[in-house]
């Protein structure tokens, strides 16, 4: 009986054994030969076609003049238009106005999230409120709102700065509360950028910054009382609640409100981002974590015709990515050469790269998958996409024509890890592209990287040129010019109008 038990133990353990053998030999051979190989599902599943359709054919939907988006969590085309009597409409999947219009007889602040809250009457001056059975409405000579930023980058406002009778009032529009300000202020704001949101509850954004009629900066709360004197040439929200960067006498310095000093008044700029605070003095940046210095003062910053919004700064997991200066799609070999780039965590710099790189952002244009870099060589043009490690990860290579004056862009294509490069020449107005599979580093082509499967298991593919193309078992079975977006459920977006997709029967 032991003997039985100690040979199934050794069974066992064989099989574990094998089990963990494998897993490492394939981890070892997906970072083979110094390449990091990032782990994602790109296998999507293909629904059966359930007939056989030989024609399609693109059917005018709806027209419009004005403002429409797709909103891909409810399926449903949305529009607003000023041409038709300034009504909102709700475009339902099957392409049905199921819903009444909404006679909106004011200028509308925000479509999408505030259609039915507030809104102005610019010609008969009045503000009106939605209360849930009616309107509550205020006049005003002048008004606008304070904006910013919820934690999912919405524009959102709780206050709207009136002028009545030739004096500023705060009106708070969930109290419909009226607050006189003092008569020295001229004007009131927030500035909060999405990102800043994210670190924090905007609404619990407790003070404005508020400017006076002898353009100084000075902080109020939401009842107008004075927080902080009007002393400072600039105040600008900080990243943390009770932080402010203020300007006084040419130089920036990091205060709270009870007028503390956090970082004395010794640099030319301050830039936060999240819990790191970017500082120039003396022609170098460095960088504070919360209120430790981390980086020495050792990055160098290039005065000529760059300005601080020139230093790209990227956050993603408390890791900061910096370039600078960073130039963009100008290709001035000044700044090109003197470009760098550095990852950096609350330590201090961790990783650094000699030469410009750019961020290559997921299609929605919100978060970086990752960084690449652009080098002549001998007739060809190379781009070596590094990894948010800031690893090289590939490097693809095409030709170009010296003859002529171009631009390249780079976007990621609809499936996700293939990217479009284009190369454009200005002068010949001559368009090239180029498709890349960052997932098996290697060239891809225009089908892999932008085929999408409807629910009868055609598919298809659209460009950005506008070029839609329907397939039907791997054949192209149609093409149309000039679409310019897809919505979903069969239906295309061009130049003002709707188009709903249908498949057909051959009629033979």
């Amino acid at each position: 009986m032991i003997k039985r038990e100690i040979i199934l133990r050794l069974i066992i353990s064989s099989i574990i054994l094998s089990i963990l053998v494998l897993s490492f030999y394939v981890y070892v051979t997906n970072i083979s030969n110094g390449n990091k190989r990032h782990r994602f599902d790109i296998s999507e599943v293909i629904p059966k076609i359930k007939e056989n359709y030989n024609k399609t054919n693109l059917d005018v939907y709806k027209t419009y003049d004005d403002f429409l988006y797709y909103d891909k969590n409810s399926d449903e085309i949305r529009m607003y238009s000023k041409n038709i009597g300034s009504q909102y409409y709700i475009i339902g999947k099957y392409g049905k106005i199921y819903s009444n219009p909404i006679e909106i007889k004011k200028e509308n602040i925000d479509y999408e999230n505030d259609i039915n809250y507030v809104s102005f009457d610019t010609e008969n001056e009045t503000i009106y409120i939605k209360k849930p059975t009616n309107y509550v409405d205020i006049d005003y000579d002048t008004a606008k709102t304070i904006n910013y930023y919820d934690k999912n980058g919405n524009i959102k406002f709780d206050y709207i700065l009136l002028e009545r009778n030739g004096s500023l009032n705060l009106l708070n529009i969930k109290t419909y509360e009226l607050t006189e300000l003092d008569s020295n202020i001229s004007d009131i704001f927030i500035y909060l950028s999405p990102e800043e949101a994210e670190l924090k509850n905007a609404n619990n954004t407790n003070y404005f910054i508020a400017l006076n009629k002898n353009n100084k900066y000075g902080l109020i709360d939401k009842n107008g009382n004075t927080v902080l004197d009007f002393i400072y040439d600039f105040l600008y929200n900080s990243s943390t609640n009770d932080e402010y960067i203020a300007l006084k006498d040419d130089k920036y310095g990091l205060i709270n409100s009870k007028n503390e000093t956090i970082l004395n008044f010794e640099y030319d700029f301050i830039y936060y981002k999240g819990n790191y605070k970017i500082v120039k003095k003396e022609d170098k940046i460095g960088i504070f974590y919360n209120k430790k210095l981390i980086v020495d003062y050792v990055i160098p910053y290039y005065k000529e015709d760059i300005s601080f919004e020139n230093i790209y700064t990227y956050l993603e997991n408390d890791n900061l990515y910096l370039i600078s200066p960073y130039i963009g799609d100008y290709y001035s070999n000044t700044y090109w050469n003197n470009s760098r780039a550095y990852l950096i965590t609350k330590k201090g710099i961790i990783r650094k790269i000699d030469s410009l790189i750019e961020p290559l952002y997921d299609i929605n244009k919100t978060k970086i998958n990752y960084f690449y870099s652009l080098k002549q060589n001998n007739g060809n043009i190379n781009i070596t996409f590094y990894d948010k490690d800031f690893y090289e990860y590939y490097t693809y290579s095409f030709p170009y024509e010296k003859a002529y004056e171009y631009n390249i862009s780079l976007n990621q294509a609809i499936n996700t890890n293939y990217y479009e490069i284009r190369i454009y020449y200005s002068k010949v107005s001559l368009n090239k592209t180029y498709y890349v599979d960052l997932f098996n580093s290697k060239e891809s082509n225009e089908k892999e990287a932008l085929i999408k499967y409807f629910d009868n298991g055609y598919s298809y593919t659209l460009n950005s040129d506008g070029n839609l193309k329907i397939y039907k078992d791997n054949e192209l079975l149609n093409e149309y010019n000039d679409i310019e977006e897809y919505f979903g459920n069969y239906y295309f977006y061009k130049k003002n109008t709707i188009y709903l997709l249908k498949f057909k029967k051959d009629s033979n």
